[in-house]
């Protein structure tokens, strides 16, 4: 009886991952930088928050697995598939997905880097 080899998901590289980590990192803080220039250009217009008061945890953390759930099926991938791609388990994508747990900034790297989407896209609305 012949053996079956059982083929490993491709995982991206160590390399690959912490460049796109880089680049998204600098990419939020140029957004980050160009706010904090428009309120010294202008203090009196951004002393009010553009987007109403800041949004509590629950909010953020729902915010952002409606964002992961959104990236996780334009790539096309199931729970269980992107579960596996990151070492996690299918329970914890969803518990993600509906904002019942936080998430590190290590583990949103790894997600978007599993994804081949940006980290700027799971936090859009934050």
């Amino acid at each position: 009886m012949k053996a079956r080899s059982k083929a490993r998901p491709a995982r991206p590289s160590h390399r690959r991952i912490f460049a796109a980590a880089d680049a998204q990192y600098v990419a939020m803080l140029e957004i980050l930088v160009e706010k904090v220039a428009d309120h010294i250009a202008n203090p009196k217009a951004s002393r009010k928050p553009p987007l109403g008061p800041m949004p509590t945890a629950r909010q953020s953390h729902a915010r952002f697995g409606r964002n992961l759930c959104a990236e996780r099926r334009k790539a096309g991938l199931t729970q269980a598939e992107l579960a596996k791609r990151v070492k996690l388990t299918r329970a914890r994508i969803g518990a993600l997905e509906r904002g019942e747990t936080d998430v590190s900034m290590k583990l949103m790297f790894r997600l978007a880097a599993a994804m081949d989407t940006s980290a700027v896209n799971l936090t859009k609305g934050l």
